[in-house]
Parts: C-alpha cells; sequence; structure tokens
C-alpha cells in the first residue's frame, strides 16, 4: 500500500541523493586536481596514506557506527519520553565523544613524536589533518539530532563544504607552496571544521540548547556507546578492508610498481558514488522510519518499508554496476588522466576498478541489512558478519596479493563483502520479519536481465565514441555522456515496456496528490 509516508520517505532519499551527488561529483573535482598535482606516486601515495585515517573515521561515526547506534535510542527517547529528555541524552553524547576525540588527538600526536624523530611525509600530514578527527565525532551527534528529526539536507551537505574547502586550498594556495601535499592537508583541517559550524544553526532551529542539564554518566548514552563499539565492525566491513588493503599496497610498492595506493583509492572512489547515491541515500532516509516503526512495535510496517527500500536500491545499483563496469576505462582518463596521472595509471585504476565492481551489489545489500538489524537492536548479526568479511578478506588479500598484486586485494575485499551479505541475508530469514523473497528476487533478476542487454549496446558504442587515448577531454566527455544516456534510455526503456513496479513506484512517489 502507498501512502504519503512512502511518498516522504522516498522524497528524503531523493534530498540526500541529490546532495551526495553534488559532494560526490566536487570529491572528483578534487581528486582529479590531487591527481594532476601529485600524480600517482611518492606524493599522492604519502597525502591518499595519511587520508584514509580521518576518512576512516568520517565513515566509522558520521556514515556509520555512532549515527547507527545512537539513532535508535535517541529516537525512542523522543517518543517516550520527549524531546527534552533526548537532547539531556544528545548534550551527554556531545561531551563524552568531544572528549574522546581530544583524547585520540593527543595520543595520535604524541605516539608520532616519540616514536618518529624526523617524521616522513604521510606521518607529517596525519598529524596536520587529525583535528578532521575531532570534527567529524561532533557532527556525528549533530547528525544523528537532525536526521531522527526529519532534517536530512544539512548533514547530508557537510561533505560538499569539506570538498569545496578542499579544492580552495589545492587551486589557490598549493601554487605559493613547494609541498602542495601539505597545503591540502590543511584544507581537510579546515573544511572539517567548516562542515561542523555549518551544523549549528539547523541544531538550534530543532530546539536543542546546548546549555542544558547535562547528566554526565546518562544511561541512555551508555547504551548507544555500548552499541557503537561492535556496530564499528558491523557497518564498516568495507572501510576497514580497504584499510588493510592500503596499508598492504604501500608495504608492496617497491616490488610491483610505484601508485598501488593511488590506484586503490581512486577506484574506491567511483564505487562509493553510485554506493553513496543509492544504498546510502536510501538507508539515511528509512533508518529513521524503521526506528520509529520498531519502536512502535508495528513490525509489519518496518517489513514494508525496509522490502521497499531493498527492491529500489537492488533495481538501480545492478545497473550501476554494470554501467560502472563497462566504461571503467573512459571514466577514469575523463577524471583522472590529467597532469602526471598518465595512462598506465588509467589502465590500472580501471582494473581495479573492474574487480570492485564485482563486489558493489554486495556493498549495497550489506548496508540495507545491517540498517534492518540495528533498527531492531540487533547487533550481534552485524558484529559477526563484519568479523566474516574482514577476517576472509586478510586470508585473501595474502593469497591474491602474490599472485595478482593490487588487482588481487580489489577482488579480495569483493569476495569478502559477497561473504558478509549472504551470512546477513541468511541471517535476515529467521527474525520475526515477513519478507516477500518471490519479489525481491524477481526485482534483482529483472535488473540483472535489464542490466546485461544494456552492457552490450554500451559496450558497442563506447568503441566508437569513447576514445580512452584521446588528448581532447571534450570528445571523451561527450562520449560519455552518450553512453550514460543511452545506458539509462536502455534500462529505463526496458523496463518502462514491462512495467516494472519499482518504476511505477518512482513515478508514484514524485507525483503530487497521489494517495
Amino acid at each position: 500500500m502507498f501512502d504519503q509516508s512512502d511518498k516522504k520517505m522516498i522524497k528524503d532519499a531523493g534530498i540526500v541523493g541529490v546532495l551526495t551527488v553534488t559532494s560526490r561529483i566536487l570529491g572528483f573535482v578534487r581528486d582529479a586536481i590531487v591527481a594532476m598535482l601529485l600524480g600517482a606516486g611518492f606524493y599522492s601515495d604519502a597525502f591518499l596514506a595519511a587520508l584514509r585515517i580521518p576518512d576512516l573515521f568520517r565513515k566509522f561515526f558520521s556514515d556509520g557506527a555512532l549515527s547507527i547506534s545512537f539513532i535508535p535510542v535517541f529516537t525512542k527517547l523522543l517518543m517516550r519520553e520527549g524531546s527534552e529528555y533526548a537532547f539531556e541524552m544528545a548534550r551527554s553524547a556531545l561531551i563524552f565523544i568531544s572528549a574522546g576525540g581530544v583524547l585520540f588527538l593527543l595520543c595520535f600526536i604524541a605516539f608520532t613524536q616519540i616514536f618518529f624523530a624526523e617524521p616522513e611525509l604521510t606521518i607529517t600530514l596525519s598529524n596536520i589533518m587529525m583535528p578532521y578527527v575531532l570534527s567529524v565525532c561532533i557532527l556525528s551527534i549533530f547528525m544523528g539530532i537532525l536526521n531522527s528529526m526529519g532534517h536530512f539536507a544539512a548533514p547530508a551537505s557537510a561533505p560538499i563544504i569539506l570538498n569545496l574547502t578542499i579544492i580552495l586550498f589545492a587551486v589557490f594556495f598549493s601554487p605559493l607552496s613547494e609541498s602542495p601535499a601539505v597545503i591540502m592537508a590543511w584544507g581537510v583541517t579546515t573544511g572539517g571544521i567548516l562542515q561542523l559550524a555549518i551544523q549549528i544553526p539547523f541544531i538550534v532551529r530543532s530546539g536543542f540548547k546546548f546549555c542544558g542539564k547535562v547528566i554526565l554518566q546518562h544511561p541512555d548514552t551508555i547504551l548507544a556507546f555500548k552499541m557503537m563499539l561492535p556496530a564499528v565492525i558491523g557497518i564498516a566491513p568495507l572501510q576497514i578492508n580497504m584499510l588493510v588493503a592500503t596499508f598492504m599496497a604501500s608495504s608492496m610498492t617497491s616490488v610491483f610498481f610505484q601508485g598501488s595506493v593511488s590506484y586503490l583509492y581512486y577506484a574506491d572512489r567511483l564505487v562509493q558514488f553510485p554506493l553513496g547515491l543509492f544504498a546510502f541515500s536510501v538507508s539515511t532516509s528509512i533508518f529513521p522510519v524503521l526506528s520509529r516503526a520498531v519502536a512502535s512495535h508495528d513490525l509489519g510496517r518496518a517489513s514494508s518499508i525496509f522490502t521497499r527500500g531493498v527492491r529500489m536500491v537492488l533495481f538501480i545499483m545492478i545497473p550501476s554496476m554494470a554501467g560502472l563496469a563497462v566504461l571503467r576505462e573512459p571514466i577514469v582518463a575523463l577524471l583522472f588522466n590529467h597532469g602526471a596521472f598518465d595512462i598506465n595509471d588509467v589502465n590500472s585504476t580501471a582494473m581495479v576498478l573492474l574487480f570492485f565492481c564485482l563486489g558493489m551489489w554486495a556493498f549495497a545489500g550489506a548496508r540495507l541489512f545491517v540498517t534492518l538489524f540495528y533498527a531492531l537492536s540487533n547487533v550481534r548479526t552485524p558484529l559477526i558478519g563484519g568479523l566474516i568479511s574482514i577476517s576472509s578478506n586478510i586470508l585473501l588479500s595474502f593469497v591474491l596479493m602474490d599472485k595478482m598484486g593490487v588487482y588481487g586485494l580489489a577482488l579480495s575485499i569483493s569476495i569478502a563483502a559477497i561473504l558478509n551479505f549472504c551470512f546477513l541475508i541468511r541471517s535476515a530469514a529467521i527474525i520475526e520479519f515477513e519478507f516477500p523473497w518471490r519479489e525481491i528476487s524477481g526485482t534483482a533478476c529483472r535488473s540483472f536481465f535489464f542490466s546485461a542487454i544494456m552492457y552490450v549496446v554500451v559496450d558497442r558504442a563506447a568503441e566508437y565514441i569513447c576514445p580512452v587515448f584521446s588528448t581532447d577531454k571534450y570528445i571523451l566527455l561527450s562520449g560519455v555522456v552518450v553512453c550514460v544516456m543511452l545506458g539509462v534510455s536502455v534500462f529505463g526503456g526496458l523496463g518502462l515496456l514491462f512495467k516494472v513496479p519499482e518504476l511505477m513506484f518512482l513515478k508514484k512517489s514524485y507525483t503530487p496528490h497521489q494517495s
């Protein structure tokens, strides 16, 4: 049954999706500038390796573990105890996370000063970026408050501010320095502060008061942070596996070739575009709704919401995976083949991207099922799934790295994600929800069939209109745009021809006065 809350949920996902697209586009501009200024060698590896740690914290806190453990507890308090009590819990969480962030910052800097008398470039850049970690810790609480109260725009716009700031520092300030990587590191820290500051007016407007009653050892705050510890593993095995791959790639660059860290980073950035646009935006918008339904003991409603989310993500993610795979070389060449980033770097990054694409559907599916389990306050199942993913990735990485180099690291991450997803979907079959597995399977099969046709058509077209080796970027851009439009037309046309329910649902969601 389609109702107004369904429409709002899809529109909220649309808002998050549009802002995510803007952020991802700016992220690609940022990465293209980094590639142009630093290439794919020593300096870029140092910058991207240093960025990996604060970026991992961002995904743990702002996009992951803290948000997903904070929102169910905060939402339950809003519904049962009222906003004042919920805000008391939020103030306690802010003090707790701020103190933890400051402690981590001081410990990290002290560690590097003690054990690195003459710090390497990566360590120097890491020290400059570390304040960003504190800002994202606080931002995660702001995001949890706003999302729980139905506000998604301000939190989703935070990465836009970060990317704009880094671009500004790279374009205008880095030419004035002998070390552009250092200038861009300061851009990361400044961007973190600015993206935090922009949330404050919206937090105040929601009714939250920074000065108010505070219970330092608030029982619900302690509960949320207890859930966060296993959530770090449950929600972010992909990020942990990427960190493992980065460290392993750093150790093997002298044996195989330099630039392995950069190839992993840029390929991951491309994969994160559709994941952020579709899987993350849908999971972000449905999570508070799921939490409210569960808090109201309306499991039927929660099941309906989740099923619609899964079907929409499957229907969109599978063609996105196919499109990214078939256009991998033209897209990488268009975005990053500038300055010191040469055609060999394009080919290597595109091959890493292909192996990542094999697991995209599992990355997206796992994110949604983890969201479901946390809405049900089930932290054990995602924890086990995360441990399966991380341990299998480590074992596979050692085996495949020797045979395939950096490509083996990418393949092991995809295989680990598939194992995690299979465990989660098997575990979901035994909970109290009534899943229409036949409808979900039908959605996946339709999407795969349409995507296979789209892949063949776009692959043939790309041979003629996407010249990877062309020095004229406008020709390459035109070719990529035409191929993308062709792919969308083929997939969408097949969907309309067969009147698939997912397209009808989207149409209803954005049709005014539809009930």
